[in-house]
């Protein structure tokens, strides 16, 4: 809706083609057939809490990918990386630090000049003041505002509200009314050389398979139900 009111004459859609407890390393197979035949004018990407764990290199060759792979079919497109928060993170936060992947996420915003927006700053900031709570059962404890049941998923009348308010915040700051849209984004050298470069998802349907493998349908599954769209897996 606040997109919407920003940009009355445009027409607006804003598929969501997240796929939870994946990072990176999926997102930038995924990118050819879930993201760019939209073809987009933003793209979001935010895949710090999933990333965590991962090495740095291999992340920055994900994000690299993702950036570069967005700007070779249309350079207009914007990209904000945005860096959201779970419990693993708190601590290093809490002492005004990056988490390992958000860092490693910057080098590539850095790098290609591509804003970036931390959702964890302001639930740090929170947190300290004693005006909310981290993780419980219920949205709020002794009269204070819980901002995860899980440590991970924001409750949306609490944590989701945060995230919304440093997201207007930040996309004002970014994009004051008025400005006009950048022209083209430059694509320098690429940071890394082994970044994922072509990176695509292939249908088992149009493969030979060697004997003992069946393809079933990835919605008959349990544990990958909720990735949909008739993906198939063996």
């Amino acid at each position: 809706a606040r997109m919407k009111k920003r940009f009355p004459r445009g027409s607006l859609r804003e598929p969501n083609p997240a796929v939870g407890g994946t990072g990176s390393d999926f997102g930038v197979f995924r990118l050819q057939d879930d993201v760019l035949p939209f073809p987009p004018a933003l793209v979001m990407v935010a895949f710090a809490v999933n990333d965590d764990g991962a090495a740095e290199d291999k992340v920055i060759r994900s994000m690299e990918g993702i950036v570069r792979r967005i700007w070779q079919q249309d350079p207009r497109t914007d990209i904000c990386f945005v860096y959201t928060i779970k419990q693993g993170f708190l601590p290093t936060e809490l002492d005004g630090k990056l988490p390992a992947s958000a860092l490693a996420m910057e080098r590539v915003a850095d790098y290609y000049r591509i804003p970036s927006i931390n959702f964890g700053s302001a639930v740090c900031q929170l947190v300290r003041a004693v005006q909310l709570v981290f993780k419980g059962a219920s949205q709020q404890q002794n009269g204070i505002q819980v901002f995860s049941p899980d440590g991970v998923h924001p409750y949306p009348a609490t944590g989701h509200v945060i995230y919304e308010g440093v997201l207007e915040k930040c996309f004002n700051s970014m994009n004051p009314p008025g400005r006009p849209r950048a022209k083209k984004h430059v694509l320098r050298e690429p940071l890394a050389r082994d970044y994922f470069s072509r990176t695509q998802m292939v249908a088992l349907s149009g493969l030979t398979l060697s004997p003992g493998w069946q393809i079933a349908a990835a919605s008959g599954i349990h544990d990958v139900a909720g990735w949909g769209r008739g993906n198939e897996i063996v």
